[in-house]
């Protein structure tokens, strides 16, 4: 019993070493894409410090996670629970690597967020107070709600643009005819 209990968090530290490297490479072509190729690497780079963040949080989720897990009557539960450790791991491990990505670089690549909604509806499968509808349809009204905001933000934006302009020639147009 003692070395199993030791077990799961030691699962848990490999799984978030391996999903902080995956999740960071995952990120570099996108951040390459609003960055020059070196902010690119840097971001997508291990640093120790970040790298131990990540194995932080995992590692101490993996050990609260294991003493609930000893618990369990059955072995499907076991293997629900566990399953469910490791959707939690990686979404610790995907925002730890946002958080560092958007210290760098004040952006946040739509791979990672679009992975983020995905690991959510995925949890919400497992996690019986929410179905997997009422979790895909917040989603969707989520994503919708932001796509609104950035279209009406860009309207707004270019509407100003035009009566500045036009601002901009009548004053042009009165100076010439004083």
């Amino acid at each position: 019993m003692k070395s199993n209990f030791f077990l799961i968090p030691c699962f848990y530290f490999c799984i978030g070493i391996i999903f902080n490297f995956l999740f960071l490479k995952f990120s570099q072509k996108e951040i390459a894409k609003w960055t020059n190729e070196n902010i690119a690497k840097c971001c997508s780079s291990i640093e120790f410090k970040w790298s131990l963040l990540n194995i932080l949080f995992v590692v101490y989720f993996g050990y609260e996670h294991s003493m609930n897990i000893f618990f369990l009557p059955d072995e499907i539960n076991l293997i629900k629970e566990l399953f469910r450790g490791l959707i939690i791991c990686s979404w610790i491990s995907v925002l730890v690597v946002l958080a560092k990505i958007d210290l760098k670089t004040n952006l946040l690549p739509d791979r990672l967020t679009f992975t983020l909604a995905i690991m959510g509806i995925v949890f919400s499968m497992f996690y019986e107070n929410i179905s997997w509808i009422q979790s895909l349809t917040s989603a969707l009204l989520a994503f919708t709600f932001i796509f609104l905001s950035i279209f009406f933000l860009c309207a707004s934006k270019s509407l100003f643009q035009k009566k500045r302009i036009n601002l901009k020639l009548n004053l042009l147009g009165e100076v010439m005819y004083v």
